[in-house]
């Protein structure tokens, strides 16, 4: 009796002790420059029960798009700055297998979408694939808008080293590619596609660039407080990347993490540096965010509050406090 007591107050004595050290880790982490989340809506429309991936809109400032995970339909949701839907696409000839992220950019004028349908729990899928449409406009009316859209370019990719579940995608307008984070590796890996795919190739490779190991692991408390989610509180579930092209953003279940690169710096250099932690409150599934139309302002939502409070996702802003303007640049 006496050595299991001994025992309890050791393994007690090295988690706080391990607690103490994941505070003291999320401490020293710099607060990346923006306001405190607020909620500024809630996702109503009922059929917004698993939001995976939403995008600011580059028609308008008062737009942002969202998807559903795999297990709806090839649906695109233009929604308000307070959560309302104000507009219902159905994007013809494809399938949401597992859609996990959208973002949103401009070519030439041109607003456009990019839809990944890159889930893949198990591992198992022989591609993926990227689907960009033009965004669609969403005139002003008392009910949502209803309209179907095509395609105006597929992406079908493997990863170069074997198949990966993937949340977190990101274009990268200043050199033209885009970036995937993949979910479930130790330390998430960085991989890299061109946005506009030379000489029509039917499947392209997404070129592995590197590990991200900066990302805090789950803490003790995460572990102690949900013993079979805690371990994933600091897998990747978005990405996005402002308009210069010098910051990106990474959420997780827990928080989100903000990171800057120099003038001629690659993003697998910027990653590898300690990120600004924006800090989240708790959310129950956090897996959508982006940078909003003036790059400054950040958006996040989840997944439908728990049945029992009977409540749809919230929808939190975020304000960049100091508002440093920053000019575009090419990576080189």
């Amino acid at each position: 009796m006496k050595f299991f007591a001994l025992a309890v107050g050791i393994l007690a004595g090295s988690l706080l002790t391990a607690m103490d050290t994941d505070r003291k880790v999320l401490k020293l982490l710099p607060k990346g420059p923006y306001s405190e989340a607020r909620q500024i809506g809630e996702l109503t429309d009922p059929v917004l029960r698993e939001v995976s991936g939403i995008a600011a809109s580059r028609r308008t400032s008062d737009i942002l798009w969202a998807i559903n995970d795999s297990g709806n339909g090839a649906l695109l949701y233009g929604i308000g700055l307070d959560g309302r839907t104000r507009g219902v696409f159905h994007v013809r000839d494809i399938k949401n297998r597992d859609w996990e992220d959208l973002a949103s950019f401009r070519i030439d004028g041109k607003a456009f979408l990019l839809i990944a349908d890159i889930g893949d729990n198990n591992a198992r899928r022989q591609a993926c694939v990227l689907y960009i449409i033009e965004e669609p406009t969403i005139p002003q009316g008392p009910a949502p808008t209803k309209a179907d859209l095509a395609p105006f370019r597929r992406i079908r990719f493997v990863y170069e080293d074997g198949p990966r579940d993937c949340e977190a995608v990101a274009v990268d307008l200043s050199s033209g590619r885009i970036l995937l984070l993949s979910k479930r590796d130790t330390f998430p890996r960085l991989y890299e596609l061109p946005l506009s795919p030379a000489g029509g190739a039917s499947t392209v490779t997404a070129r592995f660039l590197g590990e991200v190991s900066t990302i805090p692991p789950p803490s003790e408390e995460d572990l102690l407080e949900d013993p079979i989610f805690g371990r994933f509180t600091s897998q990747p579930t978005a990405m996005d990347i402002d308009p210069s092209g010098r910051v990106a953003i990474i959420l997780t279940y827990k928080h989100a993490y903000r990171y800057e690169r120099v003038l001629s710096e690659t993003w697998e250099t910027a990653f590898s540096r300690s990120p600004q932690m924006l800090e989240l409150p708790k959310l129950k599934q956090a897996e959508a965010l982006c940078l909003g139309y003036d790059g400054q302002t950040l958006f996040v939502t989840s997944e439908r509050r728990p049945a029992s409070e009977r409540r749809p996702a919230p929808l939190l802003r975020m304000e960049r406090i100091n508002d440093r303007i920053r000019q575009p640049f090419r990576a080189e």
